[in-house]
C-alpha cells in the first residue's frame, strides 16, 4: 500500500508543481475519473498532512545536501468570508477579526548556482 500511495503522490504533486494550482478538477486535466482518484487518495487514512510534509521534507534534505543553501522565506494572510456557522477550522488573522489562514512557504536555492536544487529544476518532477 505505501508504493501505492507514493506513486499517486507523486503523480498529484507533479501535476501541482506543473500546473501551478491544487484544485483537483484542474489537475485531473478534464478527466473526471482521475478527479475522483485524486480526491480518494487525499481522503485515504494512510495519507495525513504529517506524512505529505515529511515526503516533502526527505526530499529537500536530499536535493540540499552537502549544498550551501539560501532559504527565501515569506508569510502571506489568506482571508476567507465566514459566517460564525462556517468557520471551516479557520484560525483568526490580521487583528484577530478575520478568519483564515498564514502561508509561509520557503524557496531553496543553491547558493553557488542561484538554482534549484532538485532534478528538473523543481521538486517532484523526477517522480511520476
Amino acid at each position: 500500500m505505501e508504493i501505492v500511495v507514493s506513486i499517486k503522490g507523486a503523480v498529484l504533486l507533479r501535476r501541482i508543481v506543473l500546473r501551478e494550482t491544487v484544485c483537483l478538477r484542474q489537475l485531473a486535466e478534464g478527466n473526471h475519473s482521475q478527479e475522483i482518484r485524486f480526491g480518494r487518495f487525499l481522503n485515504n487514512s494512510a495519507v495525513s498532512v504529517e506524512e505529505i510534509i515529511a515526503g516533502w521534507s526527505q526530499e529537500t534534505r536530499s536535493a540540499v545536501e552537502g549544498r550551501h543553501v539560501l532559504a527565501l522565506q515569506d508569510t502571506s494572510e489568506i482571508k476567507f468570508a465566514t459566517t460564525p456557522d462556517s468557520r471551516r477550522e479557520l484560525g483568526k488573522i490580521k487583528k484577530g477579526n478575520c478568519f483564515g489562514l498564514l502561508l509561509h512557504p520557503m524557496l531553496a536555492l543553491d547558493a553557488d548556482t542561484r538554482q534549484l536544487p532538485w532534478p528538473g529544476g523543481r521538486p517532484g518532477l523526477d517522480a511520476g
